[in-house]
């Protein structure tokens, strides 16, 4: 008998591991389903951006050409009096870099500290479902009194009435294996005393070792189907990673654009005060020229224009200080706390040009972007799920095998109970089934179609977000050509308004000379304008530079290179309550763009 105990558990489990049902969908690894998924439009992209042939027509080499911005640079931006005196050695007695902000915001910023957590969170999922097959152990025990007539001599003898004690103690242990094999061992301990003549020994006890196996041969039978919610544990934590990093990106994607925008500002208010010293110097020969030749209207003017431009740099400090508490405000350093004035900017924005591939960037962005690796990993969720459905369209259909061994003593000889349990010959042992099947199956086959739906959902979704990667692509592709050439552009008349500004000094120097003091008055008021026209000018060229150096952060981005994903560390510790917490560092940064 023991040895059949133990043939018919292994048999349950050989079949309980046995794939039953309808041909499951196969559920490849992440690299094969992103392989499938991309290859069209892999093929798409090479076919489209080959390489150029040698031999070409004059057309068709002219427009390739042209879509290169012209590198010719006119201005040197590293000379200029305000580009200095931003980033002179006064100004920059603790300069920080993108990279240092970087660091301080993976370390301090709250919004980061958000971020972090979704891992951590998603991750216990799979403690979740890995406790599905975690063993449990129960206790149950209690008094039972039986007072009921009988009908029947043979129960009690001569007494009408049927009266029974019981107490009674349960005990066991119970698990849920991989293949859905559930398995039970119990012992119950039992004291039973009765008024029946026909009971002997009389009181009794009574000790049970029972071992319960049912086994799943249908519907939640074999590892795959039981190990599904593990999986999708495992996937759904992956896929809180990918969101971790996208996340993470767009947040140091905002501090780059504080860091630039408070750049801006800084070089916007001190071109403004400058202008005020010109115009100031203007206003005061203009008075002084009051009894020659200068008109009280032209003195109200230059007065006007100087009111305005103080105006401007009031307006300018504001945007300076909102700029910067900005940038604070998304690192949370408690450094920066109470004196943000000592937060310099330290970074120089970058004014060269760097040939751009788009079929190269297309072909990375397909390899790095964190919503593509989601959509990988949300098919692969959707295809172990339709298979579980697949499982649950069969009839449930059990095997059971159960076996007891007993003691009996008389009195309170427990312990003698316990013993015989093993003394005696063969256990008593039970085989059956259980079958049940829903007539129409209408939940499990609503289920099944829903999954076949969502999973062509999923596939969709995943195309109409290669679509929006690609396309993301190309307008940043075509931003950073366009800022570049703008930048140029702005060169181009920066120059002309420098030249303009220095014809009419020569002009007013000439003209001092041929005509004495007359007609000085006018060129002071040409020399006005000409300062406002100098000062959008330079303001202009250094809001193109910014572009340009936003734009090529967005490149990367849409790349999905902004953040080199390996060069990136996170470390489990525990906070001070003992929770798992995710610590961030960047271990090396290297900017492909700006590293020359």
């Amino acid at each position: 008998m023991h040895k059949f105990f133990y043939y018919s558990l292994l048999a349950l489990i050989i079949v309980g591991c046995t794939p039953y049902g309808s041909p499951k969908e196969e559920v490849q690894p992440v690299q094969e389903y992103r392989e499938e998924l991309t290859e069209d439009y892999v093929e798409r992209v090479n076919n489209k951006y080959k390489e150029p042939e040698k031999k070409q027509k004059p057309q068709q080499k002219q427009q390739q050409v042209d879509i290169k911005p012209n590198r010719d640079s006119l201005v040197d931006i590293h000379k200029l009096w305000w580009y200095k005196k931003m980033h002179s050695e006064e100004s920059k007695k603790a300069p920080v870099t993108l990279k240092d902000l970087y660091v301080k915001t993976l370390n301090h910023s709250n919004q980061v500290k958000v971020f972090s957590d979704i891992p951590i969170i998603r991750s216990t999922g799979i403690q979740e479902a890995e406790g599905e097959f975690d063993p449990v152990i129960y206790a149950e025990g209690g008094y039972n009194r039986v007072n009921e007539p009988v009908g029947n001599v043979l129960k009690t003898g001569d007494d009408n009435d049927f009266k029974e004690n019981e107490l009674y103690f349960e005990a066991g242990i119970k698990k849920k294996f991989s293949p859905g094999t559930e398995v039970q061992v119990s012992e119950k301990l039992q004291r039973i005393q009765n008024n029946s003549e026909f009971t002997d020994p009389n009181p009794q006890s009574i000790a049970t070792l029972s071992v319960s196996i049912i086994q799943p041969l249908l519907r939640g039978a074999g590892i795959e189907y039981n190990e599904s919610l593990y999986r999708l544990a495992k996937i759904d934590s992956k896929i809180a990673k990918k969101e971790f990093k996208r996340q993470l990106e767009t947040h140091l994607l905002e501090v780059t654009r504080a860091y630039w925008a408070l750049y801006l500002a800084q070089a916007s208010l001190t071109l403004r005060r400058e202008m005020v010293k010109n115009i100031e110097d203007i206003n005061r020969e203009i008075k002084q020229r009051s009894e020659l030749d200068a008109l009280q209207s032209e003195i109200y003017h230059t007065e006007s224009a100087l009111a305005f431009h103080r105006a401007r740099i009031i307006r300018a400090e504001t945007v300076v200080k909102n700029s910067r508490d900005r940038l604070l405000t998304l690192i949370n350093d408690p450094q920066y706390i109470y004196d943000s004035d000592t937060l310099v900017l330290g970074d120089i924005p970058f004014t060269k040009w760097n040939d751009i591939e788009l079929k190269k960037s297309l072909l990375q962005s397909m390899r790095n972007r964190p919503e593509l690796e989601q959509a990988y990993l949300q098919i692969r969720a959707s295809t172990i799920r339709l298979n579980m459905t697949k499982n649950e369209l069969l009839p449930i259909l059990d095997g059971i095998v159960e076996f007891a061994f007993t003691g009996l003593r008389a009195e309170n000889d427990m312990g003698g109970a316990i013993g015989d349990q093993f003394a005696g010959g063969d256990p008593g042992a039970r085989f059956g089934f259980r079958f049940e099947y829903p007539i129409w199956n209408r939940k499990a086959r609503a289920r099944h179609t829903r999954r076949q739906v969502e999973k062509r959902q999923l596939i969709n979704q995943f195309k109409t977000t290669m679509e929006n990667v690609l396309f993301e692509v190309k307008v940043s592709i075509r931003e950073v050509e366009t800022t570049y050439q703008e930048f140029l552009a702005r060169q181009k008349a920066f120059v002309a308004a420098q030249k303009e500004i220095n014809a009419l000094k020569n002009r007013r120097v000439l003209e001092t000379v041929l005509q004495g003091n007359k007609g000085v008055s006018s060129f002071l008021q040409a020399l006005l304008q000409s300062q406002n026209n100098y000062l959008e000018t330079q303001f202009q060229l250094v809001k193109s530079m910014i572009d340009y150096n936003l734009a090529i952060t967005n490149l990367k981005r849409s790349e999905g290179t902004f953040l080199s994903f390996e060069n990136i560390e996170t470390v489990i510790e525990e906070d001070e309550n003992g929770l798992p917490m995710w610590r961030t560092v960047i271990n090396s940064y290297e900017d492909k763009y700006t590293s020359k």
